[in-house]
């Protein structure tokens, strides 16, 4: 087995849902199902035992669902993704799993061959969300209920505050970040490497007090001039 393949616990309560995640990623030579949970119980003992790099978290589980076993995976295995996939396209959900750390959440009725895609997206950072519930998702978080204010060293809540706590640069990747560009589009749209964009975006991130990507796009949504086109730095 390759060091470089992406480790990939799958943990729902469907025999049949979990042996077909596990043949649909068997085609991908950089990925390898490692191990599978039906329960919170036996999903905490595989996480904790096999340490992968990415989860597979459905949310109807039996006795703790998902959304209740996610904070727990989050604080033990911080350097783990948690994606959530399930059959419910309700914005609340997603946006509830977001909030709570998930690193992705992706609807069952999604084409199988585009799983693999999303779940390296995940690996790499960039939240991917399905797009059956990416618009209302969007809609909901541009609330000011949903979204914190900024709060960089000191407060600016407004977004005229916040745009000059974004560099020219940042301003741009989050516009980018709001059109919907992963990580990877965004380094070759600019001529950066995509390590140097990531901690652009975890500068945004924390400049803006912000959790993910998602809630950044939008806060841009919400705050378009912050976010006007500038200049290339």
């Amino acid at each position: 087995m390759s060091k470089n393949r992406l480790r990939i616990l799958v943990v729902d309560d469907h025999p049949l849902v979990r042996n077909g995640i596990r043949q649909v990623l068997s085609l991908e030579p950089d990925m390898e199902v490692v191990g599978e949970a039906g329960d919170d119980q036996e999903a905490l003992r595989l996480a904790r035992e096999l340490r992968p790099d990415v989860i597979l978290l459905d949310l109807a589980l039996p006795r703790r669902t998902g959304l209740e076993l996610l904070p727990r995976l989050r604080e033990e295995l911080p350097e783990t993704q948690v994606v959530i996939l399930t059959y419910s396209a309700s914005e609340q959900d997603a946006i509830a799993a977001l909030q709570a750390g998930a690193a992705g959440y992706l609807v069952k009725s999604m084409a199988p061959e585009a799983l693999a895609a999303r779940i390296r997206e995940a690996f790499r950072g960039d939240v991917p969300v399905s797009g059956s519930v990416m618009r209302n998702v969007l809609r909901a978080m541009s609330t000011p209920s949903e979204l914190p204010p900024p709060t960089p060293g000191g407060q600016p809540g407004a977004g005229e505050a916040a745009e000059s706590l974004l560099s020219p640069r940042e301003a741009q990747i989050l516009r980018r970040i709001a059109a919907g560009n992963t990580n990877r589009e965004i380094a070759e749209q600019l001529g950066l490497s995509e390590n140097t964009v990531k901690n652009y975006v975890k500068s945004i991130l924390a400049k803006l007090n912000l959790e993910n990507r998602v809630q950044a796009a939008a806060w841009a949504l919400n705050n378009p001039w912050a976010v006007h086109e500038a200049d290339e730095p």
